[in-house]
């Protein structure tokens, strides 16, 4: 993953693998990460690293969603189910438990 200076803040997950398939732009930066490691170490970890004033947490279904700001950056860790993973993709996918969403907008993109 990323450093966190270089991704809005966003703190990099120790082992975390990142596969990025969406288009970049000046205005919004994201990728996907994955790791073996469960759903609740991963939250945990973030519990940990993130918190009040800076970042909120809530928890839709079996996702849970941390937001910075006013749509500054967000990320999301869910489950992660090795029979959605298409031909050809890394094989880290495979043995991933834990799936990593982020996104956040560079400084220059922030009104």
């Amino acid at each position: 993953m990323p450093a966190s200076e270089n991704a809005g803040g966003i703190p990099a997950y120790p082992g975390a693998k990142v596969h990025t398939s969406r288009e970049q732009t000046a205005e919004m930066r994201s990728f996907e990460a994955f790791t073996p490691d469960s759903w609740s170490q991963v939250v945990g970890w973030f519990d940990d690293q993130l918190g009040p004033p800076a970042w909120s947490r809530r928890v839709a279904e079996d996702m849970v969603i941390y937001e910075k700001g006013d749509d500054e950056a967000a990320i999301t860790v869910s489950p992660w189910d090795a029979e959605h993973v298409r031909a050809g993709a890394p094989g880290f996918m495979e043995d991933a438990r834990t799936a990593i969403g982020a996104a956040w907008r560079p400084s220059a993109a922030r009104p």
